[in-house]
């Protein structure tokens, strides 16, 4: 039976346009997610164009269509919890419908105050709160547990400043059956400063890995929306990345963090990128960023150093809109990824080898 499953699951995987996504219970996801042990993964190559028939029938059941090019088919063999996830498909349309709900309050309360007073800086005199980081984090968690009581939370709000702390934060609760993952005003500096570039940023996991993220802004009223194995939207509608495929057409954004260690390699990319790409912007959110290539306005994002609340919910939109999200040195991106690089896929490992010779890859010595 193992086998079996495992061979049908796979032929879906490889259907970049099928739309359709088996029908799992329980205990077939937990057998499936040995897929990994049974070596299906290995040696695969896929065109990342081409898309691969199924053969033979099967039992589908009409779902959000399946979008995993070839580097994403090899890494979704190896997630412990896509699986599981489908097996709980009905509990995450309820958890997505949550997150958006949620997402919308937090937004209504962020439009009536752009520009609120600083009422505190957090790492350093560039890392800014506002009374309504708070109240937006309060507003959202609320929502989580009226509807969904046993899940887990982590908000920006709740963790002490620096690196040790969000780490120890997120260890805590990383396992959890169901972890939301909440960044109340992603770009608290342009809100604070009347900039309307801010979002809600709202990622959801399970066992670790993610399986659902938001993120709203509320200036432009729109919602950006996806699941594992289903489809991105923009306020409903389909979304894709960039079409770009050299170098000379990327529109790339570039973080400016307020850690010293982790702004000077990312201007050392910025430098090292500029004469190569279209242009390079720094707009302030890794939120948007991550939207913003989600649904191909930017090309590709990077920046050194983040926590899990900041790119939570982005890489699931940017990976179910066709694109690729890894962390600087390459590797296939998750919750603990402090890195990042995220893309439309095609230009991305000619950026991660630019990004690496200029040294812009990691943090600078203390």
């Amino acid at each position: 039976m193992l086998v079996k499953s495992s061979l049908l699951l796979l032929q879906l995987l490889t259907c970049r346009n099928c739309r359709a996504m088996l029908l799992l219970h329980a205990t077939d996801a937990q057998a499936l997610c040995a897929t990994r042990n049974v070596g299906l993964e290995v040696g695969l190559k896929l065109s990342r164009h081409t898309p691969q028939p199924i053969q033979g029938t099967c039992v589908l059941a009409q779902a959000p269509r399946f979008c995993f090019s070839s580097h994403q088919l090899t890494s979704s063999l190896s997630r412990r919890c896509a699986l599981s996830m489908m097996a709980h498909s009905a509990e995450l349309e309820t958890v997505l419908s949550t997150a958006c709900a949620a997402a919308r309050e937090a937004g209504v309360i962020m439009r009536d105050r752009l520009g609120a007073d600083v009422v505190e800086t957090k790492a350093g005199f560039k890392d800014l709160l506002t009374e309504v980081d708070a109240l937006c984090q309060q507003a959202i968690e609320a929502a989580v547990s009226a509807r969904h009581p046993s899940h887990a939370f982590l908000g920006e709000e709740s963790v002490k400043p620096g690196v040790d702390a969000s780490s120890a934060a997120l260890g805590s609760v990383a396992e959890s059956d169901w972890l939301w993952v909440v960044d109340p005003i992603d770009g608290t500096t342009n809100f604070a400063s009347g900039l309307p570039l801010s979002a809600v940023s709202i990622g959801i996991a399970c066992k670790g890995e993610l399986v659902a993220g938001v993120i709203y802004d509320p200036f432009r009223d729109e919602l950006f929306s996806a699941t594992v194995g289903g489809e991105a939207t923009l306020n409903g509608e389909p979304m894709r990345v960039s079409k770009a495929t050299r170098m000379q057409e990327v529109v790339l954004a570039a973080g400016s963090p307020p850690n010293p260690r982790s702004l000077a390699p990312a201007l050392r990319g910025v430098v090292a990128l500029s004469p190569r790409v279209r242009t390079v912007r720094m707009i302030g959110s890794a939120a948007i960023m991550m939207a913003w290539v989600a649904c191909g306005r930017l090309t590709a994002y990077f920046e050194p150093d983040l926590n899990a609340w900041d790119t939570a919910a982005g890489a699931v939109l940017v990976r179910a809109a066709g694109g690729r999200v890894t962390g600087l040195d390459g590797s296939e991106f998750e919750l603990r990824t402090r890195t990042l690089l995220c893309s439309n896929g095609d230009t991305h490992d000619e950026l991660l080898e630019a990004l690496t010779d200029a040294d812009a890859i990691a943090l600078d010595p203390a």
